[in-house]
């Protein structure tokens, strides 16, 4: 009966997304509530998530307004693979599917996976995380087409990668190609974005494209290197007149938190195309790492209030800073409950941010990594802090970070994974320091009244009787 559930509820949201599709050029939020609310009721499993579009679209939700502006902009491809592959395939029909093989395997399957295929980069850029890995790491491509098919099987249809570089990895695009139903998210330096392989990215529409910048030209070169800024304008020109969605990924530092802070500098960032924005505070770890350039509890404060006022504005898709966004996601997204990432050397890590692994993808599967007590551990605890402005368990909650590592005697990937015990005092400090501000935002500003931490989620369920 799951089997036949699973295949009618896939004929459904199938059959809307060439409708929805057709529609988006001559849509607006009213046909896109009716549209929704149709197939709602004929759906099942995807029933609530098809109302909550509905819902959106009703309310003039500034985001989903964002999105048909930017679904517009795209080319015929890739607005149909966003909507078929992004929409219904994953957050629809492989919802479905998760839910299921969660049942079956006794265990969550996460939202999505972030993989860096290859160490690889032809960058050196400051302060990066992944840096001290090596760069002779990668997986072979048989390797990672294997691993795609495990979470493919659980019900994932949407995958990021980082790296490194991603676009130095050979076997990139024939896996853009041979997943051609799920979708694509790449973190890149987009230095490698020629001509011909933006061409290749919009013939086959279901890869989103990520680039890191700073802040301005001064700013992104000083981090990257001489000249990387104005490669990256000409990249994010390639990509909007080739259709493509594209992103930013920016690196909230103590150093470029002026211009993360400037009105002017975001009005760039709108004009050059960018749809999507995932804003990350620098974290001590990495090459040179140090905490000379970790924000201080008033910059991330106002950094917040910045955010969440262009969040709400509407005038991109979407817009989230991973630190200060945990009330949308219930606290810490990483360890498996939203997603996990897989280093190069093939350590499966909670997060690209903590770089520990008990188990190597190369010698256990997919679900056996899942089901391990290091995962299920650490997805146990979240939220690791009922104040969801508290949400990352290194930076907000360093003592259980420490605890859960020294626990299950978790590996350092590499030699300088040790840092967040060298700064074990400083980080202290700064979770007691940023309390006040996260007490503020969530009782006094009112967060806590909208926001709930939903505890006990990630509860080892029984397994399934066959």
């Amino acid at each position: 009966m799951e089997s036949l559930s699973i295949k009618l509820n896939h004929f459904i949201v199938s059959s809307m997304s060439p409708v929805l599709s057709a529609l988006i050029n001559n849509t607006d939020e009213n046909n896109f509530e009716k549209i929704f609310s149709l197939g709602a009721k004929f759906a099942k499993d995807s029933k609530e998530d098809l109302l909550k579009l509905a819902r959106l679209a009703h309310d003039r939700d500034p985001m989903l307004s964002g999105w048909i502006r930017a679904l517009r902009g795209l080319n015929k491809t890739a607005r149909e693979k966003l909507v078929k592959n992004l929409i219904f395939n994953h957050l629809i029909y492989g919802e479905n599917i998760r839910g299921i093989k969660g049942k079956e395997f006794a265990t969550h399957i996460p939202f999505l996976v972030l993989i860096s295929p290859t160490y690889a980069c032809n960058l050196r850029c400051k302060g990066c995380y992944s840096a001290l890995y090596g760069d002779r790491y990668h997986f072979e491509e048989d390797e990672m087409m294997n691993i795609l098919q495990q979470f493919y099987d659980l019900g994932v249809r949407f995958f990021t990668f980082t790296g490194g570089e991603p676009f130095v990895y050979p076997a990139i695009m024939r896996i853009f190609e041979k997943f051609s139903d799920c979708y694509f998210m790449v973190y890149t330096n987009g230095t490698l974005l020629t001509e011909s392989r933006v061409k290749r990215l919009a013939k086959l529409g279901n890869v989103a494209i990520t680039i890191s910048i700073e802040g301005w030209e001064d700013m992104t070169d000083w981090r990257r290197g001489e000249g990387v800024f104005q490669k990256i304008v000409t990249a994010y020109h390639r990509l909007r007149e080739a259709g493509i969605l594209c992103g930013a990924s920016m690196m909230a530092t103590r150093k470029n938190h002026d211009q993360l802070m400037n009105d002017d500098y975001w009005q760039f960032i709108q004009d050059l195309g960018v749809e999507y924005i995932w804003v990350f505070q620098y974290m001590p770890i990495g090459r040179d790492a140090t905490f000379d350039l970790v924000p201080t509890p008033e910059q991330r404060y106002a950094r917040f209030h910045k955010i969440e006022q262009l969040r709400l504005s509407g005038r991109f898709a979407f817009i989230a800073d991973f630190w200060n966004h945990g009330f949308l996601v219930n606290g810490c997204m990483s360890g498996g409950a939203n997603y996990l990432h897989i280093n190069a050397k093939g350590g499966v890590e909670p997060c690209v941010f903590q770089q520990y692994a008990v188990d190597n993808i190369r010698d256990k599967s997919v679900i056996e990594v899942l089901k391990s007590p290091f995962f299920e551990g650490f997805k146990q605890q979240i939220p690791f802090n009922k104040n969801l402005m508290q949400p990352c368990p290194i930076i907000d909650n360093p003592a259980k970070f420490r605890e859960h590592i020294l626990k299950y005697k978790a590996t350092p990937q590499h030699e300088g994974s040790d840092s967040y015990f060298k700064f074990s005092h400083e980080l202290d400090n700064l979770a007691e320091e940023w309390k006040k501000y996260a007490i503020k935002i969530w009782d006094d500003e009112g967060y806590g009244d909208h926001y709930k931490a939903e505890m006990d989620l990630y509860q080892q369920p029984a397994v399934k009787e066959s």
